[in-house]
């Protein structure tokens, strides 16, 4: 159902806003997270939903610091604002609301506004539902120079920008970097056993029993330079790379980079246009720190590393829970 048809349809039935708020939060759990373990939890009242993070479901091997669980988190909070103001609600965000509490990530409050029209939120609304993290091969067709203009300028939060590699050198060292970070990351037993539980759960969308088989593979061999092999092929034919970068660092920032990513996400499905997240450089310190001399400012923290390409993107969506799961 088109967008238009969503909001005419609610606009002439009774909805109550219970039944809209767990509509808004059906859009809202489509949005990626790291190793897809859909790391946020909610708590809803008559005009409000407060966001928080699952530390059940954090990586604590791979995501030690926490900074992919907390861009996980705004991915799902940029999906919600985007679906709330399709809907004709304005929305109210207070971030971290009591600093004693690190899991209540954002404050949500929603009123309605039989007038606003946010045509930019209901174009990045209407594929909400067709985003995908793309994992092949891209296309050979490079990303012409207007629209990595607009790539740039869905990265809009506050304090976030997006610095795009194209350069071959500087994605040649880029790949290095990625390489190394697979040889180190799984060299690891902790790491395999973490990320083989996770292949274990069907995370991906694979069947119980070539999940099952999987997760002893990764848990038990040391499968690090086949996995090098393989990133570094993507990483050498992908148009270009993307590093999402700010100048300080906070919880709050690793939010909105979780944001910009997921509005830049889905514009580049509007422009049929893969995105595939390549983190293996930012979950280990030494290496994250050469990966941000790359950066167009000095001292700055990258956030969030991809690659980005054309791409078919007509793939299955990788599992969701029910909306009830995620309600506390």
């Amino acid at each position: 159902m088109s967008t238009h048809n969503l909001i005419h349809n609610r606009s002439r039935s009774t909805t109550t806003m219970e039944e809209l708020i767990k509509l808004l939060l059906r859009y809202t759990i489509m949005a990626p997270s790291s190793h897809n373990t859909q790391p946020w939890k909610f708590r809803v009242t008559e005009d409000q939903i407060q966001i928080y993070a699952d530390f059940n479901r954090w990586l604590a091997v791979a995501d030690a610091d926490r900074r992919e669980l907390y861009i996980s988190v705004g991915c799902a909070l940029e999906n919600l604002l985007l679906a709330a103001h399709t809907f004709r609600y304005r929305c109210k965000v207070t971030y971290f609301p009591d600093p004693s509490q690190e899991d209540w990530v954002a404050d949500v409050k929603l009123k309605n506004d039989p007038d606003l029209h946010d045509e930019e939120s209901m174009a990045l609304f209407s594929y909400v539902m067709r985003r995908r993290t793309y994992h092949h091969r891209f296309q050979t067709q490079p990303i012409e120079k207007k629209v990595q203009e607009r790539l740039k300028a869905w990265a809009y939060p506050d304090g976030v920008d997006l610095y795009l590699v194209e350069d071959v050198e500087h994605k040649h060292k880029i790949e290095e970097l990625i390489v190394q970070g697979d040889a180190i990351q799984f060299a690891d037993p902790d790491f395999r056993q973490e990320l083989g539980y996770l292949v274990g759960q069907s995370v991906f969308g694979t069947s119980w029993l070539i999940s099952k088989m999987g997760q002893w593979v990764v848990t038990h061999l040391n499968v690090g330079k086949q996995q090098s092999e393989k990133d570094a092929a993507l990483i050498e034919q992908a148009p270009l790379i993307g590093i999402l970068y700010t100048k300080n660092n906070s919880r709050e920032v690793e939010v909105k980079v979780g944001q910009a990513y997921e509005r830049l996400n889905l514009g580049c499905t509007q422009l049929n246009i893969g995105v595939q997240p390549m983190s293996q450089p930012l979950e280990v310190p030494a290496l994250k720190q050469q990966l941000a001399k790359f950066l167009p400012y000095p001292d700055s923290y990258p956030q969030h590393l991809f690659r980005i390409g054309y791409a078919d993107l007509e793939q299955k969506p990788t599992p969701r829970k029910e909306v009830e799961e995620f309600l506390f």
